[in-house]
């Protein structure tokens, strides 16, 4: 891992500048997760009612959308090391925004269901996994845990409004018109994009961190930036942090996921009537933000390796107490609990990735690491409906995921094994050893 990070420095005196870009991705992670995973919510029922179509049909596209952008993630991470950032954010932008207006007008059920995809494809590949996180990785290499807090407050944000937002413009104009105005507000942001985003704070003349250095000392820092690296996939696909990124971090977003899309109904499950239970998931959202910060000063003040151990054993005191609780006390608790832990895992990952390979290498580690993470992740469906079969309850699925999350804690933790080579030396030994 780097050695010269200092965790100490907990101030968010990130300059004109670098808040600019933090505001930049926070509205990129909230359109991320509104197009991604919270729209799902509303558009599936909205759509089978407009067009007669079936609602679980529509739901299932868009699962294989948000498969598709698992391997996306590695194509628009190359597109960004070649292009830019800037490039990269407002061809997605676009794209996704294009895409809606198919998705908005179609009347044909093919055309919709490819529309559909494209959505999940562009906005789960580009918008969320690729520019936002490398935007505050190369901007903050020492602070990007903090940075990174602030910015994805974006997506918690998004879960408590852009569904609310949605489903009143959709009782106001009917869903096609709705979605065309998100299309359209999508395509004026990825313009705007080519004027507001920067690809290093050393394009106009700042440091990373928003560090005092004289101009001569960030034109060395663009230099070194900008320069080739020795880095290459197969430098990475042989490290074995790599792996444990991926995997580690990827059990504790597995356990994060499980919880969060099975929640409601758990509620109900011991007595909650659904407009509660669902009025409790949007507090729990709402605690999100303020956890978003929390998680990512945490990271800045201890480390990531550190915060990631904590996130793991914080998700696992929730699931001890949604397994016993039934008292309403407990239950708050634990939805508090759960919705302060939303906010956490989106600024990990990143934050990891960037730790471990630092700002010129963050975008080939995260071509790999990401997708690894991703597909972990996408388990999570499976195994709480797997687990609730054989369990017969949700006591059970729990418990399955306390010992996920425990590996993914051991894992996670030995990201830092002392005795780990270097990064430089296992690129030295992959040129001997071609």
């Amino acid at each position: 891992m780097n050695s010269n990070r200092n965790i100490s420095n907990t101030r968010s005196n990130f300059g004109g500048w670098g808040w600019s870009m933090i505001i930049y991705c926070a509205l990129i992670y909230y359109f991320a997760a509104g197009m991604s995973t919270d729209g799902l919510n509303i558009y599936p029922e909205a759509f089978a009612a407009f067009r007669g179509w079936d609602a679980n049909t529509i739901s299932a596209f868009a699962t294989i959308g948000g498969l598709t952008a698992i391997p996306g993630t590695v194509v628009f991470s190359m597109l960004a090391e070649k292009k830019g950032t800037r490039f990269t954010a407002a061809l997605g932008l676009i794209l996704t925004g294009l895409s809606t207006v198919v998705f908005a007008l179609a009347s044909s059920w093919p055309v919709f269901a490819v529309a559909s995809i494209l959505v999940q494809f562009f906005a789960g590949s580009i918008l969320l996994s690729v520019v936002p996180n490398t935007l505050m990785n190369i901007w903050f290499p020492t602070k990007k845990g903090l940075a990174l807090g602030w910015a994805s407050m974006g997506m918690p944000l998004c879960t408590a409004t852009f569904v609310a937002l949605v489903a009143a413009l959709i009782g106001m104009v009917g869903p096609a018109a709705t979605y065309m105005i998100v299309a359209i507000i999508l395509v004026v942001f990825g313009v705007l994009s080519l004027f507001w985003v920067k690809d290093s704070p050393e394009a106009v003349g700042c440091a990373p961190d928003n560090l005092q250095m004289t101009s001569e000392e960030i034109a060395k820092s663009k230099q070194a930036f900008d320069s080739r690296t020795a880095m290459t996939a197969r430098t990475v696909m042989r490290d074995r942090r790599a792996w444990a990124i991926g995997i580690g971090l990827g059990l504790m977003w597995m356990t994060t996921v499980g919880i969060v899309s099975r929640l409601v109904p758990r509620l109900m499950s011991i007595g909650y009537e659904q407009t509660t239970a669902l009025s409790m998931l949007t507090g729990a959202a709402l605690c999100g933000i303020f956890g978003s910060y929390c998680w990512g000063w945490l990271d800045q003040k201890f480390g990531t390796r550190k915060t990631s151990v904590i996130y793991g054993c914080w998700y696992i005191l929730a699931l001890i107490l949604l397994m016993v609780g039934q008292s309403h006390v407990v239950t708050m608790i634990a939805i508090v609990i759960v919705g302060i832990g939303i906010g956490g895992i989106g600024n990990l990952v990143p934050s990891m990735i960037g730790t471990v390979y630092g700002r010129k290498d963050y975008l080939i580690a995260n071509r790999l690491i990401m997708p690894l993470c991703t597909i972990v992740r996408s388990c999570a469906f499976a195994l709480m409906s797997f687990a609730i079969s054989i369990t017969n309850g949700y006591t059970g699925a729990y418990a399955i995921f306390i010992v996920a999350c425990v590996v993914g804690i051991f894992v996670v933790w030995s990201v830092g094994k002392s005795g780990d080579k270097p990064v430089e030396e296992v690129q030295a030994q992959e040129s001997a050893n071609p």
